[in-house]
């Protein structure tokens, strides 16, 4: 990823301590701030976005901080440091984030931290009441108790390195220019897949609930999810939409997919947006941006785009743009 993530989005960078207190607290909660290397230069910079659900922020530390919160965090974060590490007391209870380990704050947890230096940290926020909507459409139960992260996750499980991967694609192509930032539906996208790794991902209290049955949805519901990817492709979607438009569990779509369909719900929406994306190509009357017209219609990483087009059609989109400009 880019060497300074989200760095087209720069909130702070300077030397003053109080200034970096103030910015730390308007994007996670008030805090004091005590710096335990104070012989060494002092610097920060922070970048960072609020998007429709979540917020994804960056912060580059010369030398190593303690913070004492005033007031619980108000949301669940996610602490992945890029180099360094975090040490956090949450609620009493010692965690680490480093090259090991990734750290989950729960919302309203009490917490100290000790930030190391020359850390640099890439954070994914999103509120407790957002993540209780999709863990609602994954159980179809709406009275779940608060959801609480167990604080650290191990980097080598495979549903954490899918997080962390998911987490590094979603800052690099959100910084890219013209790029994700300018498809709310694929934001969307990238934001609900986020937050599903999260809770099938990292260990919860609600991770029963989450992976019990539900009952099950019949074939006429497999065809309306069908019409109404159809119909609304390039606009945001998300297995928590297509759970509220059915009245079923995202686990229930799932399983009734597997039944009646020998694709899952998501693939049939890229499969949707691939023909509309080469509709317009073929379409176009002139040298058409590829990457607008993928990003216009939902997809959310140009790469695995391309080589799905490609796959689907024998051609590469460039090459298809080129054909129809060449006849």
């Amino acid at each position: 990823m880019d060497s300074t993530p989200l760095s087209n989005y720069p909130i702070y960078a300077g030397t003053d301590l109080d200034e970096t207190r103030q910015v730390l607290s308007r994007l996670f909660t008030e805090a004091r701030i005590d710096l335990f290397s104070k012989w060494l230069p002092f610097s920060t910079e922070l970048n960072g976005l609020e998007l429709a659900r979540s917020t994804l922020s960056f912060l580059d530390l010369s030398i190593g901080l303690r913070a004492y919160p005033i007031a619980p965090m108000g949301c669940h974060t996610i602490q992945y440091p890029l180099t360094g590490g975090v040490d956090f007391e949450i609620d009493g209870q010692i965690a680490i984030a480093d090259d090991r380990y990734g750290g989950m704050i729960s919302e309203n947890q009490q917490i100290k931290v000790k930030v190391m230096p020359g850390t640099r940290l890439l954070c994914f926020n999103v509120k407790n009441e957002v993540l209780r909507n999709v863990s609602t459409a994954i159980t179809g139960r709406s009275n779940l108790s608060d959801i609480r992260f167990e604080p650290q996750f191990d980097l080598a499980r495979p549903q954490a390195i899918s997080l962390v991967a998911q987490l590094k694609t979603f800052a690099t192509e959100i910084n890219r220019q013209g790029g994700l930032a300018e498809s709310p539906a694929a934001v969307a996208s990238i934001e609900h897949a986020m937050m599903t790794l999260m809770l099938y991902g990292l260990k919860n209290n609600l991770s029963d609930e989450i992976h019990k049955p539900g009952r099950n949805a019949g074939l006429h519901k497999v065809q309306l999810v069908e019409e109404y990817m159809n119909s609304n492709a390039e606009q945001p979607i998300d297995m928590q939409t297509i759970a509220q438009v059915t009245g079923h569990s995202v686990n229930s779509i799932f399983r009734a997919f597997q039944k009646y369909r020998d694709y899952t719900p998501m693939q049939f929406l890229r499969s949707v947006r691939l023909d509309r994306v080469r509709e317009r190509l073929l379409l176009s009357q002139t040298n058409v941006s590829v990457s607008n017209v993928a990003i216009g219609c939902g997809f959310t990483h140009l790469g695995r785009f391309s080589l799905a087009y490609k796959r689907r059609y024998g051609e590469s989109p460039s090459d298809t743009v080129r054909r129809v400009i060449n006849r």
